[in-house]
């Protein structure tokens, strides 16, 4: 059974199973929400090199941090900044996907796109 999940909401997956000991359904409750990094943007930030081997930096006014995402929007990683206007970090322990890149900063806050490949 695939299932594909086309707009934020809940949804309400139903499955028939057979076995030995007769038929049975389960009920499977889905929340999907998406991140819409477009609107998500309100502050400059700039994350390099994209695509990425693991050495990520990020670029904005002030930051305070940044949250490591991925795809399935759990948080991989909170790294602390200290106000200063550039962090560098290393993500080469992760799979190679896309994530996304929460970035906290004394001005706002933005979210970006980061493409980990080998």
């Amino acid at each position: 059974c695939r299932v594909m999940v086309t707009t934020p909401g809940t949804a309400i997956l139903k499955a028939h199973f057979l076995a030995d000991c007769g038929e049975m359904e389960r009920q499977i409750v889905i929340h999907a929400g998406f991140y819409d990094v477009a609107e998500y943007q309100s502050i400059e930030a700039h994350v390099f090199p994209n695509p990425t081997q693991g050495q990520v930096t990020v670029e904005a006014e002030g930051i305070l941090s940044v949250r490591v995402i991925d795809m399935l929007g759990q948080t991989l990683e909170n790294i602390a900044g200290d106000g200063s206007d550039r962090l560098t970090f290393d993500i080469h322990a992760y799979q190679p996907s896309v994530y996304l890149l929460e970035i906290k900063t004394l001005r706002g806050a933005a979210m970006e796109r980061l493409v980990l490949c080998r």
